[in-house]
């Protein structure tokens, strides 16, 4: 019986490719590097603020990678300012959550993003629902697809990691939950492939968050 659902969150609940995007190629501007289209950020992110500026440098012209130190913190510079740039949850989250708390579903987020712009965001679209952890990366644990996130907040709760979905839109989502012997679900409306999801462990995928309570009934 499934008693909690712990999310991604970038691709996963939040729209946020703009803001990546956007955050990404005003740092490389800044170098005066060329920018990236924004659906190229899709591939960029998901393991992390250093993994992203690596893959936006070596994509820009930059393989040697000689601004990474000064890129990495003005990517963050940036990302300060840009966080909630043209973020939106997408179609059908909120009613998914709703449906989730009248179930009794524990809630929580387990994202690279960095942890204290995830809970600002998680602050500022869902307010009104009841997530007991938001944690991002930080120097508390360390980040996808290590799963030791996902047993922090299980053992909170009370309950097996069997017990509880994992929900995610990439292939690091679809490892971390299987490394934590979740069930994991991938959301195809994210930034990765029906393919990247299955290959990387998806026990299911979904095409709309309403599947989602289907498959907790």
């Amino acid at each position: 019986m499934i008693k909690g659902v712990i999310f991604d969150l970038d691709g996963t609940l939040l729209a946020t490719l703009e803001s990546i995007a956007k955050s990404g190629n005003e740092m490389l501007k800044s170098f005066s590097l060329p920018e990236a289209p924004v659906s190229q950020y899709g591939t960029f992110a998901g393991d992390g603020v250093d993994v992203l500026v690596e893959r936006a440098l070596r994509y820009a012209g930059d393989p040697t990678l000689s601004h990474l130190e000064e890129a990495k913190k003005k990517y963050r510079e940036c990302f300060q300012e840009f966080c909630a740039y043209r973020v939106e949850p997408y179609d059908g989250i909120l009613e998914m959550l709703d449906g989730l708390c009248e179930k009794g579903i524990k809630l929580a987020v387990f994202t690279n993003k960095p942890h204290e712009n995830a809970v600002k965001l998680m602050k500022e679209y869902f307010p009104k629902h009841p997530f007991t952890h938001v944690l991002g990366q930080c120097d508390a644990y360390p980040r996808k697809p290590d799963p030791t996130g996902i047993f922090q907040i299980t053992k909170e709760w009370g309950i097996t990691p069997g017990e509880c979905i994992y929900m995610g839109d990439s292939d690091v989502d679809m490892k971390t939950g299987k490394r934590a012997n979740c069930l994991t679900v991938g959301a195809l409306w994210g930034f990765r492939t029906k393919e990247e999801l299955c290959e990387n462990g998806a026990d299911h995928v979904i095409a709309h968050p309403s599947e989602l309570l289907k498959l907790i009934d």
